[in-house]
């Protein structure tokens, strides 16, 4: 397994060292010469069209609009026109990025006439200036050009792929009208007018529905990314490290969940407990000790408490601490008329796990997080006394990739981890924990894909889930997970899905379940809810499948100390 950890770091290394050619460049707003009143905004406008044409080429990083505005403002500094050497360099190392590109729209009697330079950051030298004309209805060539320019002048030429001209275009005339829209809609969204944008980007949309520009800023204000997720096991980061790397703000979280399978207790015939009865291998009809028929029943209880908070470093990178605890009771009874008898096991862990995370190009984020903690409790074998169990020290660790499409419509993510843990189950008919059977360092993996839709308020979801114990150990554990996201508002989103939990022993051991939530957003404060209901292999013996209730609430607050990065 360590050596299963340690490729996973070179794959880590790896996917750092492909985005770490990436270019960051911001697009300053272009000043506008022109007396026409339509042409106010076009500025603003060509410098987002710019963006987004940029952003889809590889090699290269955009800091996002808001991002540089907030950071800008902060400083006093102009957000359009010619920056001075000084200036220059002052931004650069303020957003970090390696280029500025600045440029003016001139009007020509209603032809436009679209200048651009480069400006080299570290340096504030003015690598290259290029010009670019047409008439407003244009817009796309012209755009065309500038990233082109754009990637010529910084050295990226070769990796240049102009979009093909959709089928049928819309006519010269309602063109101009999208650019006019679209440049409305971003001197819109600057105001924080979100209904004004909104209005003039789904103008911009019904006269020309492939503009990428305008289907991205549709999808930037309605909705956003899926809120689902699924608790980890305690010893893992709440989140995927990698999304630390996206971090540009702070942010606290509390989560607790727990639950266990006393909702579907009963009493067996001789049992003062309300326990499980087991109703497969282990049921009522087989004979356990003695080989003497009798009743086998399960109690079992899982309960979760993370603490954590994050925080951007820089652009791109930012690290997490977060403190956990866990309580984790397995008791299985036996009721004969010879026998009558429990196991008990009782397992504290608490600890810490550190992570970092880094965002070296706009499509992918990588990351890795570091466990330490104590595990310990108490327990008896069936006829033995309740003994408390010596601390232990355990340690482990876990890897993180989110690779996402430039619209952000589609996001995979990926996780694999490994810890000391020692994961026992039980001899059923000594009812006594199966120690020489004891696994160590069993394999967490989350692989889940997220295509969003409808403006991003509809969300579809699959995870795949599992808990590998070896090719000796136990059979794994398996989860697939179907679930529908929709956002109500910006403020409310609800989802719903499937569980189907699978374990290969003889057979193939099947259950089903399902899993509803809702996430809530008031201002800085985000309000998590989650209900699960499935069948899972019971902890005491993977041969058998009962049914648990699992319940979360988790709050998270962004914004604490860093306002924005």
């Amino acid at each position: 397994m360590r050596r299963s950890f340690v490729v996973g770091l070179a794959l880590l290394c790896l996917c750092a060292a492909a985005g770490a050619q990436n270019l960051r460049i911001a697009v300053m707003d272009f000043t506008v010469e022109s007396d026409n009143p339509q042409f106010k905004y076009l500025g603003k406008g060509f410098a987002e069209l710019a963006s987004v044409e940029v952003a889809r080429l590889p090699g290269f990083t955009l800091v996002d609009r808001e991002r540089r505005n907030a950071l800008l403002e902060e400083q006093a500094f102009s957000l359009s026109g010619a920056a001075g050497t000084a200036d220059s360099i002052a931004i650069g190392k303020l957003l970090t990025v390696d280029y500025l590109v600045v440029g003016t729209v001139l009007d020509m009697f209603g032809n436009l006439v679209v200048t651009f330079s480069v400006i080299k950051t570290d340096t504030g030298e003015v690598i290259g200036k290029l010009s670019a004309e047409g008439t407003p209805g244009e817009y796309k060539r012209i755009v065309r050009e500038i990233g082109a320019g754009i990637a010529k002048m910084s050295g990226r030429e070769t990796k240049v792929v102009v979009a093909k001209a959709p089928p049928v275009a819309p006519p010269v005339a309602k063109q101009a009208e999208v650019l006019s829209s679209f440049s409305a809609a971003v001197e819109a969204l600057d105001r924080k007018d979100v209904k004004a944008a909104a209005a003039n980007l789904e103008l911009a949309r019904r006269i020309d529905p492939t503009d990428p520009a305008v289907r991205f800023y549709l999808d930037k204000i309605a909705g956003g990314s899926s809120k689902f997720a699924v608790i980890p096991p305690v010893y893992y980061f709440l989140d995927n490290p990698a999304t630390l790397g996206a971090l540009t703000q702070d942010m606290a979280y509390f989560y607790v969940a727990g639950g266990g399978n006393g909702l579907f207790s009963n009493k067996p015939a001789g049992s003062s407990t309300p326990v499980y009865e087991l109703d497969g291998l282990y049921g009522a009809a087989m004979p356990g000790a003695l080989g003497i028929p009798g009743t086998y029943a399960v109690r079992e209880i899982d309960a979760r408490i993370f603490i954590g908070y994050a925080l951007p470093l820089a652009p791109g990178l930012g690290v997490g601490a977060q403190v956990f605890f866990s309580r984790v009771e397995n008791n299985v009874l036996r009721v004969d008329p010879f026998i009558d008898g429990s196991g008990w096991d009782g397992v504290n862990f608490y600890g810490t796990a550190l992570s970092i995370g880094w965002t070296p190009a706009s499509w992918l984020s990588v990351g890795i997080s570091g466990t330490a903690g104590i595990t310990d409790g108490n327990g008896n074998d069936f006829g033995a006394q309740m003994e408390n169990y010596d601390p232990v020290f355990i340690y482990g660790g876990e890897i993180g990739i989110v690779d996402s499409s430039a619209r952000g419509n589609l996001v995979a993510s990926f996780i694999v981890g490994t810890n000391s843990d020692v994961v026992e189950f039980f001899d059923m008919d000594t009812i006594a924990l199966d120690r020489a059977g004891a696994f160590q360092w069993p394999v967490y993996i989350d692989l889940s894909l997220a295509y969003g839709f409808n403006g991003l308020k509809d969300f579809v979801v699959l995870k795949f889930l599992t808990d590998v114990y070896g090719f000796d150990g136990p059979a794994p554990f398996m989860q697939l997970i179907p679930a529908f996201e929709h956002s109500l508002s910006k403020t409310l989103s609800t989802r719903l899905g499937a569980v189907v939990s699978m374990s290969p022993n003889e057979t193939l051991d099947v259950g089903f379940g399902g899993t509803a939530g809702a996430t809530m957003s008031l201002g800085r404060l985000e309000i998590d809810l989650s209900a699960t209901v499935r069948q899972r292999p019971s902890r005491v013996t993977s041969e058998e499948i009962i049914p648990e209730a699992l319940f979360s609430v988790g709050l998270r607050y962004r914004g604490l100390v860093i306002k924005n990065q």
